[in-house]
């Protein structure tokens, strides 16, 4: 993995863990290097992320005529697979947004054909195909989108995302020959790299403390608004025990 631009932040936080994050990477995906830390910490920021951050999704599909060969339920479902971009600052808890669609035939029907009624919120991609219609075929329907989350279906999921510990390197006999690799940080270790020290008997691996967090996003929002949602929600969540605890 190459890295990119680094910003380092080292603070204790809310939960004890002296967290120190470095930025890598944010092309296609965010890549973010966090330090001391624990599997139980990244998984809780996994879980947020799938199931805490709230996105729009098409729920609701009126369909007024549909002379592909495509089902009415499977052109739905289709429908409901598209991502549109979402201003969390705009929408909130169960807000709607009204699109349509409206096309004749011969052509093929893609994602960029459908309209929506908020112009600052359209679909997240333009090329993803629908549908193929011939010589007089056509589709004309209305859909609404609601505000939801991962935890209601995969649909309202923002992101892909995943994360995986960083091994290090015990104390072994000949490790000094392995100075290209013991020099670079363990984030930038190449698989074959990392077989080479597996095979030496006088080198064992162990797991650090490190992690690489990765956040894809499906289009939805942006990978870095995906992130501060997420720590939004966690936030709320721990307030939200806290006060309970509190009433016992």
């Amino acid at each position: 993995m190459a890295a990119g631009e680094r910003k380092n932040t080292g603070q204790r936080n809310e939960w004890g863990v002296n967290l120190k994050i470095s930025k890598l990477e944010d092309k296609v995906a965010l890549k973010i290097l966090v330090k001391d830390t624990t599997p139980t910490f990244m998984n809780t920021i996994r879980r947020a992320i799938m199931s805490y951050v709230p996105t729009l999704s098409i729920e609701n599909v009126s369909i007024y005529k549909n002379d592909s060969v495509l089902f009415d339920e499977l052109l739905a479902n289709r429908l409901a697979l598209i991502p549109i971009k979402t201003d969390l600052k705009e929408y909130g808890e169960k807000d709607t947004l009204k699109l349509t669609l409206e096309k004749e035939g011969p052509c093929i029907v893609y994602s960029s054909d459908i309209e929506s009624r908020d112009p600052k919120t359209e679909v997240a991609f333009k090329n993803i195909p629908i549908a193929k219609l011939g010589e007089g075929q056509e589709i004309k329907l209305e859909v609404t989108a609601v505000m939801g989350t991962g935890k209601e279906h995969v649909k309202w999921q923002p992101a892909l995302v995943s994360y995986a510990q960083l091994p290090k390197i015990k104390e072994g006999k000949s490790i000094k020959k392995y100075s290209d690799i013991i020099t670079k940080d363990a984030y930038e270790w190449t698989d074959n790299d990392i077989e080479k020290l597996k095979k030496d008997p006088n080198v064992e691996l162990e797991y650090s403390n490190d992690f690489i967090l990765t956040v894809e996003s499906y289009g939805q929002l942006e990978n870095k608004e995906v992130l501060l949602a997420a720590a939004k929600k966690l936030k709320e969540k721990i307030k939200e025990f806290e006060e309970t605890i509190k009433e016992i």
